[in-house]
């Protein structure tokens, strides 16, 4: 059948409107898919974004600071706690972060006012506690950023910190995350520190500010303490050196920076089974070799599969009793050569070492946990002062408010041992007065006690992120479950970054150079 001439004049005209139609279709369809996606990036970033929380007003002096509200009620679940934890910390370290970004990495807040120390504290140091939590995004993002091509290191800088807020949480990043731009910066930072012998002293005494031995070796079991953690720290990077074969262009200005005039590097500490030896190479004070005749009767030292190299060695309080550096279940400091009425609120990581060393010892561990725990009770507000005097009642004796890492430490060491929930209460309980006290939109505040106890003063600036890095890795350790970095297979330096644990003699392979006289990695 014949078509009309109008239809068959019509009939491009309605192939044209029908494709036109289907172009308006597709469009559509694609408007929605991008409203869509729109849609969940919009809430996705809500999800993780944080509303600042009211700060506190400025503070007079003698003025009781106005509590902060608690951000959301915490409630008793485990997994409430656990996420109001990782959103306070992580307000805090983008809030320095934007301060640090402001400023070209100038924090005039915090003691040094060199572009490489405040970047440290406000980028390096606390990158693991933000592993530790799962914010991998933002560390990819922000490790980027880092520039070490400018650096100046003060001469307060020494090589104990270089240690403990450079290379350690580099090495504990990547442990947690294999992150390969941390191997990256490891190495540029070898490469920008290669030059610093000619700038830096590398006498023997600097070597033993390195070791931490000089600066404490007053306090015998704080030197020992110390001498752990570093010792540590170095078996740590050495297995990364091996196991990334990055020491090639690395090592040589490690061993010229760490290694000075001295005989052996600290990991050596772990190898080493010659008293006489250790003497020559350290010179450790008289209290010190008293320990390393210790942990070389009980093999404390070659025992690498043990968990006791934990940084953290225990059972020498019944030593200190000896030396009369107890107190009341407190230990005292001593001052050149001279024991003295103060005790540090540092050195509560003491009941931690005790249950390291025995789980026999949680009776121990407790009295001395209690007794650091009393020290809250020198002042009306429930915190922590710096210092206090014990032999004649209780007395402040600095009265800067310091957060409780150390007893956090011993917290957290003492509930994966035992499991025991008191342990968590007692954790929250300070971590919610401190919340109450002097938590504002930017962190915390700097706060001073008045030796009474019964005033406080706002000392200007905000509490530092590499004490609040460790503060809240060992508080959300806490109340994670105990599968999440076990002791078995994970290690606490000093400054809280988790390495992990080193279990076979077999991951090194030592030489002597004659041309440094150091031993290292082939």
């Amino acid at each position: 059948m014949n078509e009309p001439a109008a239809f068959a004049a019509c009939r491009p005209f309605y192939y044209l409107i029908c494709s036109a139609e289907l172009v308006y279709l597709i469009i559509a369809l694609l408007n929605v898919f991008i409203l869509g996606q729109s849609m969940l990036y919009i809430i996705s970033f809500f999800d993780t974004v944080e509303i600042p929380y009211i700060a506190t007003p400025q503070l007079q002096i003698g003025q009781t600071p106005i509590p902060t509200p608690i951000p959301r009620p915490y409630g008793d679940d485990d997994a409430k706690k656990l996420k109001q934890i990782k959103k306070n910390f992580r307000t805090i370290y983008f809030e320095y972060l934007k301060k640090a970004e402001l400023h070209d990495y100038l924090l005039v807040d915090f003691p040094y006012q060199s572009d490489f120390y405040n970047l440290s504290l406000t980028l390096l140091e606390s990158l693991p506690t933000l592993a530790i939590m799962g914010f991998t995004k933002e560390i990819n993002r922000r490790i980027k950023k880092l520039n070490f091509s400018q650096i100046y290191m003060p001469k307060t800088f020494s090589r104990s910190d270089f240690v403990g807020q450079v290379i350690s949480p580099l090495i504990s990043l990547y442990d947690l995350t294999s992150a390969t731009e941390s191997t990256s910066l490891l190495s540029k930072i070898f490469k920008t520190f290669s030059y610093l012998p000619k700038n830096f002293d590398v006498s023997d005494k600097m070597v033993a500010d390195f070791q931490g031995i000089s600066a404490f070796s007053d306090d015998p079991y704080l030197e020992s303490h110390l001498i752990g953690s570093i010792q540590l720290e170095y078996l740590g990077f050495h297995k990364f050196f091996r196991d990334h074969q990055i020491y090639d262009c690395m090592l040589s200005p490690f061993i010229t920076f760490f290694g000075g005039k001295t005989k052996g590097l600290i990991c050596d500490l772990a190898l080493i089974k010659d008293k006489k030896l250790f003497e020559d190479s350290f010179s450790l004070s008289q209290y010190g070799r008293s320990y390393l005749d210790y942990f070389i009767k009980t093999d404390i030292i070659t025992n690498h599969s043990s968990p006791q190299l934990n940084a953290r060695f225990g059972h020498y309080y019944d030593e200190m009793k000896n030396l009369s550096l107890i107190h009341d279940g407190f230990f005292l400091r001593m001052r050149n050569g001279t024991i003295i009425d103060e005790v540090l609120m540092d050195e509560a990581f003491i009941p931690a070492a005790e249950m390291l060393h025995s789980e026999k010892n949680r009776k121990r561990a407790d009295e001395i946990l209690n007794s650091y725990l009393s020290i809250r009770k020198t002042n009306k507000f429930g915190l922590f002062p710096r210092s206090v005097s014990v032999k004649n009642g209780m007395k402040i004796l600095d009265g800067t408010v310091v957060f409780p890492t150390r007893l956090f430490e011993s917290l957290f060491i003492l509930y994966r041992k035992t499991h025991d929930k008191k342990y968590r209460d007692i954790a929250w309980d300070i971590h919610t007065n401190y919340t109450k006290q002097f938590y504002t939109a930017t962190g915390f505040t700097n706060l001073k006690l008045s030796e009474d106890g019964n005033n406080i003063m706002k000392e200007g600036g905000v509490v530092d992120p590499k004490i609040l890095g460790a503060y809240y890795t060992y508080l959300y350790l806490l109340f994670s479950d105990s599968t999440e970095l076990p002791l078995e297979d994970w290690t606490f330096t000093w400054n809280g970054h988790p390495l992990r644990n080193v279990r076979s003699i077999r991951y090194f392979d030592f030489r002597l150079t004659p041309r440094d006289d150091f031993f290292f990695l082939r």
